[in-house]
């Protein structure tokens, strides 16, 4: 069957315009960034109400901004810090939408000075580091970030889902600075009693 240019392209721009919109709710559809490598898995036994629980760690080479900006899409954030919906007034099927929280390096304590008391810091050398990286769309660096959502898979199940990104481009002991991002995922199923 063949498509003209004129049906095709709305097609795939509503494909790609639901595609966009589902933030997932499992460890398999959640995309794991380019280039991350896996770096640890623990898991917990079920038992207890848990049905699981999973915490993968991931290291890439790539700036903290990037990585944090590509899951703002993956999981469809459409505000930083906006108030997270209870999970426990979920329907059925329903997912209280990701909670995206952004804290950024404090650039100002990255100076050299005397602050007396043996206080002299020589840090500004992480601030010319940190320069050379293009900056989060709030006009800073990010430090570390953390995604959180839920999603209520039965009347008497819900699954946890969590990503935290940690810059760990700076290594003070060390006077080095090469850019490393560590991805932590975690998803966490189990039983509650649900509120209605």
């Amino acid at each position: 069957m063949y498509l003209s240019k004129k049906v095709l392209i709305p097609v795939l721009l509503l494909f790609m315009t639901f595609a966009s919109a589902q933030t997932p709710v499992t460890l398999d559809a959640l995309p794991v960034y380019q280039g991350a490598v896996l770096m640890s898995e623990m898991t917990e036994p079920d038992g207890n109400g848990l049905h699981y629980a999973i915490m993968r760690e991931y290291t890439v080479k790539a700036p903290i901004e990037e990585v944090v900006a590509y899951y703002e899409k993956v999981l469809a954030v459409q505000k930083r810090f906006a108030d997270q919906e209870d999970p426990y007034e979920l329907a059925v099927g329903k997912l209280a939408r990701p909670h995206l929280q952004v804290y950024f390096w404090d650039d100002s304590q990255f100076i050299d000075g005397d602050f007396g008391e043996g206080g002299f810091s020589k840090r500004a050398w992480i601030a010319k580091e940190l320069q050379k990286r293009k900056k989060d769309r709030e006009n800073g660096w990010i430090e570390s970030a953390t995604a959180l959502w839920y999603y209520r898979d039965t009347k008497t199940t819900m699954t946890e889902m969590q990503i935290s990104f940690q810059d760990m481009s700076i290594d003070e002991e060390n006077k080095k600075y090469e850019i490393q991002t560590v991805i932590s995922i975690r998803a966490v199923r189990y039983d509650y009693e649900a509120a209605n």
